[in-house]
C-alpha cells in the first residue's frame, strides 16, 4: 500500500514541503489509509516531527495523527488515569526519551545506565496497567562524543558498551510486557551518521535536537515501525530464476555456464539467495514463476553445488512460458493467498510492467540492473516487516509443502467426506494464555478471509478483554500430513446473558476443514458454563472476507438483521464427527 506519488513522492528534504504535503494527506487527499492515533511522550520538544510523521506514514499505507504530550514529563503523563493521553485514545504509545536528558551526568563520566533503563521499566509498566495501546520504547543512540574519547573501547567502564548493555536491558523490559515493542532508533542514527544527526542551534533555542535530516529519517523509520506493528506484511515472495537467482540464461549456457559461486559474478547471486533463504526462516513464503523449461530450472536447484535454495525451499512453482501475471494468479489460488499477498521480485522490466497492468494489487519491486543491489532493494521494500516472529512462521514453507500433500490426497478420494475423514485429523482448542497471545494477536493482525468481523485487536486489549470477563479461545490443529500449528481464534465477550462473538476468524491454511465448527461448538459450550444463554453473532463484511457471509447461517443462528445473527444455547452445537477434539485446560 503506498501514497499517491504527487502528494508524499519525490519530496524536497525540507520542512516547507513536509508541511505542505502533510496538510494535503490530512484533508484526505490520500486514499485508502489507516487511520493510526499515536501519542508520543518525550524528555525534548518534538511537536516538529509532526508533519514528517504524518507524510512518512502516509508514504506507508497510515493516515497518522500524532499527538504530543508536554516534554519533559513522562510519568506526569503517564499517570494521570483521567488526564489528556488517555482522553486521546491512542492505538500507539511512543516513548521518546533521550539519555542526555534522562542520564546528563553519564557524560561527563562515566557510569551505569542502570537507573535510567529502570526507570522507563516503571514507566512501560504503568502505561500498561492504564491503556491497550501498542508501546514503543526508542532505544539509546552512541553519543556524539564520548568521554575517553578513543580509548573508550578499552575501557571497562566504557561509555559506548553501557549504552549497548541498557539497550539490551530495554529490550528485555519490551519482552516482559505485552504489546511493547523496542523502536530501534540506535540503528537509525548508526544508519545515517552521527554527523550531522543533531542541531545545536535549534536544541539551544527550542530543546528541538534534531537535524531536517534527522527528523526526516527518525518519522521514516518510526513509521516503518508502526507500519509492521499495524499493517500485515506481504505473504510470499514470487521470484524469477535467469538473471535473479543466477547470472545468465540456464536455457542457453546450461547447468556449468550459469554465474553462480565464490567468484564474481557468481558470489553475488550467491549471497543474494542465502538473503532469500534467510527470509523464508523468518516466515516468507518463496514461489517461483519463469518462463524457462521446467527441468532446466530444476537441474540448477537440485544438481547445482553452489546453489542455496533448493527445490524444497519453494513453496511453489510455476516454470513454462504463460505470461508473469496468468502464474501469479495461479500461485496464489494454489496457496490460498490473496493477490495482494504477492511482492514480485524480477529482472525484466519488460515481465515486471506486465504484471503492474495486469494485477495492480500485486508489489512489484524495481529490481536494480545491477544484482549487487538485489538485497538492498529486497530489505528496504518494507514488505516483509514484522515486530514479531512465531514458531509457525517458522515453520510456515514446510507447511505449505504439507498442504501439497494434502491436495494429492483430496485428488486421489472418491468424496470429500471421505477425504475429510481420511486425514485424521485432531483439533487442540484451548484458552488464550500468555504463551499463545503474541500468534493469537498475529493473526488478528493478518488473517483477512476467514474471518467474520476483521477487529484488530493488539495483544495488550485482548488481555484486557479476557481480564473483563470475555472468553478468549485458541485452536491447533494436526493431520497425518503433519501440523498446522495455532490457526484458529475465537472471542466472546458477556452482557449479561447474551454473549457476543467478538472475533471468530481461521488461518487460510484451513479453509474447507469444517474444524470451525469445532471451534464455534466449544466456544458455545465455554459460555453456556458461565451463565450465557444465548450467542449473538457479527458478520461485517469486507473485500476479502465475502467466503464466511453465510457461516452463521450455516450454524443454524437466526437473522436478526443488521449482520447479526442469534443462537439459543440450549440447542446443542455438535462437532464434526471426523475430527478428534482436544482441550487444553
Amino acid at each position: 500500500m503506498t501514497a499517491a506519488p504527487s502528494i508524499t513522492q519525490n519530496l524536497a528534504p525540507t520542512p516547507a514541503a513536509y508541511l505542505q504535503a502533510a496538510r494535503r494527506v490530512q484533508a484526505g487527499e490520500v486514499p485508502n489509509l489507516r487511520p493510526l492515533r499515536v501519542a508520543v511522550l518525550s524528555t525534548v520538544s518534538a511537536q516538529l516531527l509532526q508533519p514528517f510523521l504524518i507524510v512518512e506514514g502516509a508514504r506507508r499505507g497510515l493516515q497518522i495523527a500524532p499527538w504530543f504530550a508536554p516534554f519533559g514529563q513522562l510519568e506526569v503523563t503517564a499517570l494521570a488515569a483521567d488526564g489528556p493521553l488517555y482522553a486521546q485514545n491512542p492505538e500507539a504509545i511512543v516513548i521518546l526519551a533521550r539519555l542526555e536528558e534522562l542520564a546528563p551526568e553519564f557524560f561527563e563520566r562515566t557510569g551505569s545506565l542502570d537507573a535510567a533503563v529502570a526507570r522507563l521499566r516503571d514507566l512501560l509498566r504503568s502505561l500498561r496497567e492504564r491503556t491497550a495501546a501498542a508501546l514503543f520504547i526508542v532505544n539509546f543512540a552512541q553519543p556524539e562524543r564520548l568521554t575517553a574519547g578513543v580509548g573508550d573501547a578499552m575501557l571497562e567502564s566504557s561509555q559506548a558498551f553501557a549504552i549497548e548493555k541498557a539497550n539490551a536491558a530495554l529490550a528485555v523490559a519490551c519482552r516482559a510486557v505485552s504489546g511493547a515493542f523496542v523502536f530501534d532508533y540506535a540503528r537509525v542514527v548508526a544508519e545515517h551518521g552521527l554527523r550531522g544527526w543533531h542541531d545545536a542551534r535549534m536544541f539551544a533555542l527550542a530543546r528541538q535536537p534534531w537535524s531536517v535530516a534527522a527528523q526526516i529519517a527518525t518519522s521514516g523509520a518510526l513509521a516503518r515501525t508502526l507500519r509492521a506493528a499495524f499493517i500485515a506484511p506481504a505473504k510470499c515472495l514470487v521470484l524469477d530464476a535467469d538473471n535473479t537467482l543466477w547470472g545468465g540464461v540456464v536455457g542457453e549456457e546450461g547447468l556449468g555456464g550459469i554465474a553462480l559461486g565464490d567468484d564474481y559474478p557468481g558470489n553475488v547471486f550467491k549471497r543474494f539467495q542465502k538473503h532469500l533463504r534467510t527470509l523464508k526462516e523468518r516466515g516468507v513464503l518463496l514461489a517461483l514463476a519463469s518462463k524457462n523449461e521446467e527441468a532446466d530450472v530444476l537441474a540448477v536447484l537440485d544438481q547445482h553445488a553452489d546453489s542455496i535454495l533448493h527445490r524444497e525451499d519453494f513453496a511453489l512453482m510455476r516454470i513454462n512460458w504463460q505470461e508473469k501475471s496468468a502464474n501469479l494468479r495461479e500461485i496464489a489460488a494454489a496457496l490460498n493467498l490473496g493477490i495482494d499477498a504477492l511482492v514480485l521480485f524480477d529482472d525484466n522490466p519488460f515481465e515486471r510492467e506486465e504484471v503492474r497492468v495486469a494485477l495492480p494489487e500485486v508489489r512489484v519491486l524495481d529490481v536494480p540492473a545491477d544484482p549487487l543491489q538485489y538485497g538492498a532493494v529486497l530489505a528496504e521494500s518494507e514488505a516483509f516487516d514484522q515486530l514479531t516472529i512465531s514458531a509457525e512462521d517458522q515453520q510456515r514453507a514446510g507447511m505449505y509443502q504439507q498442504e501439497q500433500a494434502r491436495a494429492e490426497a483430496s485428488r486421489a478420494a472418491a468424496s470429500p467426506e471421505e477425504f475429510l475423514a481420511g486425514l485424521q485429523m485432531v483439533a487442540t482448542i484451548g484458552a488464550v494464555g500468555a504463551d499463545t497471545l503474541p500468534r493469537v494477536a498475529q493473526l488478528l493482525a493478518k488473517t483477512n478471509q476467514f474471518n467474520l468481523t476483521t477487529r484488530r485487536h493488539t495483544a495488550a486489549q485482548i488481555s484486557e478483554m479476557i481480564a473483563s470477563g470475555s472468553v478468549a479461545l485458541w485452536l491447533r490443529l494436526a493431520d497425518r500430513f503433519g501440523d498446522h500449528g495455532l490457526v484458529g481464534v475465537a472471542i466472546a465477550r458477556p452482557m449479561d446473558s447474551e454473549w457476543t462473538i467478538d472475533t471468530f476468524l481461521l488461518s487460510c491454511r484451513v479453509i474447507g476443514r469444517s474444524v470451525e465448527t469445532a471451534l464455534l461448538a466449544r466456544l458455545a459450550e465455554l459460555v453456556k458454563t458461565k451463565g450465557g444463554s444465548e450467542l449473538m453473532g457479527e458478520y461485517f463484511p469486507t473485500a476479502k472476507n465475502a467466503l464466511v457471509r453465510d457461516f452463521y447461517p450455516q450454524h443454524a443462528f437466526m437473522d436478526c438483521g443488521g449482520n447479526r445473527w442469534r443462537k439459543s444455547l440450549s440447542d446443542a452445537l455438535p462437532s464434526p464427527s471426523y475430527i478428534g477434539v482436544h482441550f487444553h485446560e
